[in-house]
């Protein structure tokens, strides 16, 4: 498995290296070698942490069984927390809304006319993946099944040549610009309300 992570990784690490030099964000002046650093440093901690996580030697106590009762009431929040989730929600749409006005094409909705830097992007793009609930919740599940629980975030290297070389071909040659999109071109329009409204809810509840 982790050979296969970072071998299949690797080979899509180094296609993304090789387009980078193309386009000039690495190379041998002062910029281009910070940048490459940039890229190479946090690789090269990750291939060790999960090197030692995946072979290290762990020691693990006993599992302890849990005798008390869950208070499932006091779990569901308090009025101050939904009142930031309606908060959130509306901000996100008011922000949405007034932003939305200035885009005028496809390019602009999915690649905001490219007008941003490509580190900016690449903050972005972790910032969907990972955020505050990511440190409360594997903090749970490291308690509950120890620290090489982290490989989970890891083994995306698994699923991302998968998402590289088999979903996205078919995305881009098909010409389409969302999943619902792809949907209603391999049933019909029903189909792609009923993907609209699925993906919402999972996008508001996970």
């Amino acid at each position: 498995m982790y050979f296969y992570q970072f071998i299949i990784g690797g080979f899509v690490f180094g296609v993304g290296l090789y387009f980078a030099f193309q386009q000039g964000y690495f190379s041998k002046s002062y910029h281009g070698l910070r940048n490459l650093l940039f890229v190479l440093i946090p690789l090269f901690f990750y291939v060790v942490l999960q090197g030692y996580l995946q072979f290290g030697r762990f020691e693990s106590v006993n599992p302890t069984p849990y005798h008390g009762v869950r208070d499932y009431k006091q779990s569901m929040g308090t009025p101050l927390d939904y009142g930031i989730m309606v908060f959130y929600f509306l901000m996100i749409l008011i922000i949405g809304t007034y932003f939305g006005r200035q885009q005028k094409t496809v390019k602009d909705f999915f690649f905001g006319g490219q007008r941003f830097s490509w580190w900016l992007i690449t903050f972005s793009l972790i910032a969907t993946t990972i955020g505050s609930y990511s440190f409360v919740k594997y903090s749970r599940v490291a308690y509950s099944y120890g620290f090489g629980s982290s490989q989970t975030y890891l083994n995306d290297w698994i699923w991302l040549p998968l998402l590289l070389f088999g979903w996205l071909p078919i995305l881009y040659f098909s010409r389409i610009t969302s999943i619902p999109e792809y949907f209603e071109r391999r049933f019909d329009s029903t189909i792609r309300k009923w993907v609209t409204a699925f993906i919402l809810i999972y996008l508001i509840y996970c």
